[in-house]
């Protein structure tokens, strides 16, 4: 695949609820996982699953729970959708992939990453981990105009 066809397509309410969380983690990093399907080879998010995050520094790195990892995946193989990648938040950093976030990343994964300074989101961009040489290439966002069908939110208690 090459980088000009990397693509995330994801509704604008999924977008404002991931800024959403992000902003209400804050100074924490938010966490979460992307499900959603494969369309023309591009993937396209139908659902955001908000997780707690459960790192012992939670200001600067993120760890979704194994329980909660398993439970998103059995919903997605309920509704016939696949685990897409994850997204999580920088506080007080850029929506750039950190060290640890490349030390941790899934091949072939997209890693969308909300920017948050002063607790408000002030950029976000996806990332995907290319096969085999261990760099993150950006992902351009696709978010098309108008309502999307089956774009929902499942939420998590965070603690």
């Amino acid at each position: 695949m090459s980088t000009a066809a990397l693509v995330l397509e994801i509704p604008p309410e999924l977008v404002a609820a991931g800024r959403k969380h992000a902003e209400d983690c804050f100074p924490e990093e938010c966490c979460g996982v992307l499900l959603g399907t494969f369309e023309a080879s591009k993937p396209r998010v139908v659902r955001l699953v908000a997780a707690a995050n459960v790192a012992a520094a939670r200001n600067r790195r993120y760890e979704i729970g194994p329980e909660t990892l398993a439970r998103a995946l059995r919903q997605a193989s309920r509704e016939g959708l696949s685990l897409l990648g994850f997204y999580h938040s920088h506080p007080q950093g850029s929506s750039r992939p950190s060290a640890s976030d490349l030390q941790e990343a899934w091949p072939a994964t997209s890693y969308l990453i909300f920017s948050v300074e002063g607790g408000r989101v002030t950029a976000e961009r996806s990332w995907r981990l290319r096969t085999g040489d261990a760099r993150f290439t950006e992902e351009s966002l696709s978010i098309p105009a108008g309502p999307v069908q089956d774009g929902r939110t499942l939420e998590e208690k965070h603690e």
